[in-house]
């Protein structure tokens, strides 16, 4: 995969947006319509390349231009070329609209803001623009309870991947509730910021981006065509839908778990995962043996065994030294996820990989449950992994199968059913 970083340079003249059509004569999108746009190289400032490409590409100076805000990168898949675009987004205001185009482009047109879906243009160039068309710094008073959710999601270092996911849903639909904003465009301003923070208070958290993604794919083009209204109630519609989707996706990984699981004796988990719980629970009536170990600092494998004894199943506490050395011969491994990368490796509680390495040393087989909304669509983007002192990265080498929704999955299919992911995602 290449990664390769770009600015893209929105012009702005009263409510018209510049559209560039690229010639024939440069490399990629040749007769696409685009913004001004350039490479970077090494560190270069990006405000500085997008001030050189507007003086290079259409012939007006800094004299011409008032720059006015920068927006968030986005990270743009182009599957057919197996890149990924890393776009620095910028808006300027044009002091006049006399320009004169360079050999990369063949002509050009000022175009109302609405008018740019109708275009056919570079990957993502709404996306782009949306990063810039608002001020996504400024916060709205009515967008308290869902910055407070985010604050919750923010500091929640008890609840797994799966819970946080849907409680980034219920921010979104927090802020079709109380959002305070006249028109559907600004209500879908106000969703994109709020999922713009959502992303960074768990940027590792893959759930949060990627039914934020999703959600934001399926509103992107509707707030355009819909009274503010309906579109609320679009979005309420579409967040229920999605939290649905997330339960039962979630209840099915238990199931196909918990066949796997039937047939074993002594099974072996780490920490608290709630899909895990869900497939024991289900195999009650094999009466396993369930060894979990105890996951310190927070303890949550003696937890588990807890609700795991409430349920009536044979539960017992391990030392967490059991992963290095195993007391019992244990049948299989299972164990949750918070993140599933694009090579097949799993992000779990510290203590993970070494079960799991330990496990595959001595020939037992290694499960991991996950739904598919774990899988990690923004290290795919090339996205860094920032991993907090209590996850650690488990190797693919180690792992049996990934068991999802839809049944299992081995490590070296991940990367193929991520592809197809990123096409459901407003990145």
């Amino acid at each position: 995969m290449e990664y390769t970083s770009v600015v893209t340079a929105f012009l702005r003249s009263e409510e018209f947006i510049l559209l560039l059509r690229r010639s024939n004569e440069v490399g990629t999108y040749k007769g696409k319509w685009a913004a001004v746009s350039g490479f970077l190289e090494g560190d270069e400032n990006p405000l500085e390349r997008a001030k050189t490409e507007i003086s290079e590409e259409i012939g007006l100076t800094q004299h011409d231009i008032a720059f006015v805000r920068r927006g968030e990168p986005l990270r743009v898949y182009d599957e057919q070329r197996e890149i990924v675009w890393i776009i620095h987004p910028f808006l300027f205001d044009a002091i006049h609209s006399r320009i004169r185009i360079d050999w990369e482009h063949s002509e050009y047109k000022w175009v109302s803001q609405s008018d740019l879906e109708t275009h056919e243009t570079v990957p993502k160039l709404k996306e782009a623009f949306d990063r810039v068309r608002w001020d996504l710094k400024t916060t709205s008073p009515s967008l308290t309870r869902a910055f407070q959710l985010i604050e919750e999601i923010d500091r929640d270092r008890t609840n797994g991947a799966s819970y946080l996911g849907r409680k980034a849903i219920a921010a979104l639909q927090a802020v079709a509730q109380y959002s305070d904003a006249r028109s559907s465009g600004d209500l879908f301003r106000d969703i994109l910021h709020i999922s713009l923070r959502l992303r960074a208070a768990q940027p590792s958290m893959a759930t949060i981006w990627n039914h934020t993604g999703k959600l934001l794919n399926e509103l992107e083009y509707a707030w355009q065509s819909k009274a503010i209204t309906e579109f609320k109630e679009l979005v309420q519609d579409l967040s229920e839908k999605a939290v649905l989707r997330s339960e039962i996706a979630e209840e099915q990984v238990s199931r196909n778990l918990s066949n796997i699981l039937l047939k074993k004796r002594n099974i072996l988990t780490h920490s608290y995962s709630g899909t895990v719980k869900k497939a024991l629970q289900l195999c009650k009536d094999a009466t396993p043996q369930i060894y979990v170990t105890e996951s310190a600092p927070r303890f949550e494998g003696r937890m588990l065994v807890r609700d795991l004894k409430r349920l009536e199943l044979s539960a017992h506490v391990v030392p967490d030294t059991t992963t290095h050395s195993f007391p019992v011969d244990f049948d299989v491994t299972v164990v949750g996820a918070d993140s599933i990368l694009t090579d097949g490796s799993v992000i779990n509680k510290t203590g993970t990989r070494d079960i799991a390495q330990t496990a595959h040393q001595l020939g037992i087989p290694v499960y991991v449950g996950a739904e598919t909304t774990k899988l990690n669509a923004m290290q795919f983007l090339g996205e860094p992994i920032r991993l907090t002192a209590i996850f650690d990265q488990t190797p693919s080498d180690y792992i049996t199968s990934i068991v999802t929704e839809h049944g299992e999955m081995k490590p070296a299919e991940v990367k193929q059913q991520i592809k197809m992911l990123v096409r459901e995602l407003y990145t």
